[in-house]
């Protein structure tokens, strides 16, 4: 971590990026909830850090330069009162105290960078280099006028966060980190679970008689908040995207072609290839060498599995998709292999293994001709985005619009003059449904769109959205229907389908209830399954990453459990549930010093050292001491005097 640290202090951009990121450490600093204490200092001081002070300007400069590049960020404008609401201008102060603490301590302790050192940081700094690769004073002032910065200002900052970085760099060593956290990590990561399960249907439950209108009532009260109107929000959309230019490209068969070959490939048209895979971990490779020549002269692979003494569960993989095998080389050998074949020796994350396929289930995939028009506007739509020549006519029309827009002129009327489309929408929620509970189509980018119509109001002149392929949405907020309470007549068709299912919800779970008692009581888990007309299934080699086909809150039972334990969860279809008998856990050994083990070490090291960091500058402030003018702090950020 700390060589890292220096190596991304020795140009001006890591400096830079080294200072965001520890002034963002002080956001766990208990500054907040400080009284209005000041005595004898100015009311342009917002705060005072051990000698420091900042003031009134520093701060707005700082406030309003982050709100600049969120903006920047967000491909929108973001208004000081929803920057407010975001704590943007807490977190502000809170980086500026972070800098000050660092900027006293390395006086304390003697730290400096001279004006030399700093110059020739800069000289170096590739940012500042012209087409001879030599430092370019035209390329320096240009940056300084966009920033805002004199040369000596400039200077003095660098200077300051050369310090800050060479007083973190003196902090300590990396953090050791313990093998057990390894141990437990990678058991915790690659542990594998059998099961034996069946589903008890919703439907085992019964038909449940309908509610009379008082239990309806009753429940509706209860979850009145439920069935609230939300806010609608009448908008007019005006867009220009690459797809209105689609006469602008071509898409040839060999593109099309290409684009299915790689679709059929990550499953999109179909059920991809699966395969029946077992595998036999070795200790090490002569072992496995000498399997390898067992097999090679006609040993069948059943016959290792059995001399070595191992049951279905140790071997087993399951049925799986090339995607769905967690370690590539085992996923490539078991992809190569024909029908009943194994593989020679392959070095797996866990050892040495010879990968067995005794089963392989053919892709199910659309042929090209079923697909093959909507893969040409998939394609074309991609093309478009980067063409440049439909890139300039977009631009030729923003560019008529805004001037349009700049005259006060409202989308509709901007339309009809320059013969595009406009969209009426009479009512649109925030998740982009309509009044009648159906989802709006054909939105452009719809997640950005309704941020910034439900961050605007109406008759706000808002900035268009760009979208991922290069285009851009005007909008207008026309009118707005706060949200509102239903009554119960309105609502009283949903709230009894809601009573219905949590009816038959409570009765499907007291049913799994009996069950397990019966089956902790020493029942089978097969008499059970046949008394109540279901098939015992099972899955094997559950990972705690791929919950396979039982969904995740039965993985995470099944992962609560003990071996030879029973349990019931919710299944993937939300209604019914899945009862479950845990028939194998198994462990792989741990093959030390690979190279996902190294990236965790780095991770666990970072970690710590961050820790580390956190420290010091907490302890650091404490020592000196903190002190906010609240009044200040509103009067800097725009927040009122109140």
């Amino acid at each position: 971590m700390l060589t890292g640290m220096r190596t991304a202090t020795k140009n001006w951009l890591g400096r830079t990026v080294m200072a965001v990121l520890f002034g963002l450490l002080s956001i766990s600093f208990a500054i907040w909830g400080i009284g209005d204490i000041f005595r004898g200092y100015g009311a342009s001081t917002v705060a005072v850090v051990g000698p420091t002070e900042i003031g009134v300007e520093t701060l707005r400069r700082a406030y309003v330069d982050e709100i600049q590049r969120l903006s920047q960020q967000a491909r929108r404008g973001i208004t000081n009162e929803q920057a407010r609401a975001l704590g943007i201008d807490r977190q502000v102060l809170q980086r500026l105290v972070s800098d000050a603490v660092l900027d006293e301590s390395a006086r304390n302790l003697g730290l400096r960078v001279s004006d030399k050192t700093v110059a020739r940081s800069l000289i170096n700094e590739p940012a500042f280099k012209g087409p001879d690769g030599q430092f370019n004073r035209d390329t320096f002032n240009q940056y300084l006028r966009q920033s805002g910065y004199n040369e000596a200002g400039f200077l003095q900052q660098q200077a300051l966060v050369m310090a800050r970085q060479e007083l973190y760099a003196g902090l300590g060593v990396e953090p050791y980190v313990p093998e057990i956290w390894f141990d437990v990590i990678e058991r915790y990561r690659s542990e594998q679970r059998s099961v034996a399960f069946f589903l008890l249907p919703a439907s085992s439950v019964g038909e449940i008689a309908a509610p009379d209108d008082a239990t309806l009532k009753a429940f509706f009260e209860s979850n009145k908040a439920q069935y609230r109107a939300p806010e609608f929000r009448q908008v007019t959309l005006l867009s220009v995207l690459p797809r209105d230019f689609q006469g602008e490209v071509t898409v040839t068969d060999d593109e099309l072609h290409k684009a299915y070959d790689e679709a059929a490939k990550a499953g999109r048209f179909g059920a991809p290839e699966k395969r029946t895979i077992q595998q036999i971990v070795f200790p090490n490779e002569a072992d496995a060498a000498t399997a390898a020549v067992k097999l090679a002269s006609g040993t069948p692979f059943e016959t290792l599995v059995a001399e070595r003494k191992l049951s279905d569960a140790d071997i087993t993989l399951g049925t799986k998709t090339k995607a769905d095998i967690f370690d590539p080389a085992i996923a490539e050998a078991a992809f190569a292999l024909p029908e009943g074949g194994s593989s020679a020796p392959v070095k797996g994350q866990f050892g040495v293994v010879i990968v067995h396929v005794s089963k392989i289930e053919p892709a199910q995939v659309k042929p090209f001709d079923a697909v093959k028009d909507s893969l040409r506007t998939e394609v074309a739509q991609r093309k478009l985005s980067g063409d440049q020549k439909v890139r300039d006519q977009i631009n030729t029309l923003r560019d008529k619009i805004e001037d349009q827009r700049a005259s006060g002129k409202a989308l509709a009327e901007i339309a009809k003059d320059l013969k595009l489309s406009v969209r009426a929408i009479p009512g649109i929620d925030a998740q982009g449904n309509g009044k009648d509970g159906a989802k709006i189509a054909n939105i452009p980018d719809e997640a950005e769109v309704l941020k910034a119509v439900f961050a605007s109001d109406v008759g706000l002149d808002n900035e268009a959205v760009r979208t991922r392929d290069n285009g851009y949405v005007w909008f207008e907020v026309n009118a707005v229907e706060g949200s509102h309470d239903r009554s119960f007549d309105e609502v009283k068709a949903k709230v009894a389908t809601a009573w219905t299912a949590e009816e038959s919800a409570k009765r499907l779970s007291a049913k799994a209830d009996e069950v397990l008692k019966a089956l902790r009581g020493g029942a089978k888990l097969e008499d059970q399954a046949a008394w109540l007309h279901a098939a015992v299934e099972k899955a094997d080699a559950l990972t705690r990453a791929k919950p396979g086909p039982l969904g995740p809150a039965v993985l995470s039972a099944v992962f609560a459990g003990r071996l030879d334990g029973f349990g019931d969860a919710l299944a993937p279809n939300g209604h019914d549930r899945i009862v479950f008998q845990v028939t194998a856990i198994k462990v792989p050994p741990r093959v030390p010093d690979t190279k996902a083990e190294e990236q965790l070490r780095k991770q666990l090291a970072d970690a710590g050292a961050e820790d580390v960091m956190t420290q010091y500058v907490v302890s650091q402030q404490k020592e000196m001491g903190l002190t906010v003018n609240e009044q200040a702090f509103r009067q800097a950020t725009g927040g009122g005097e109140n």
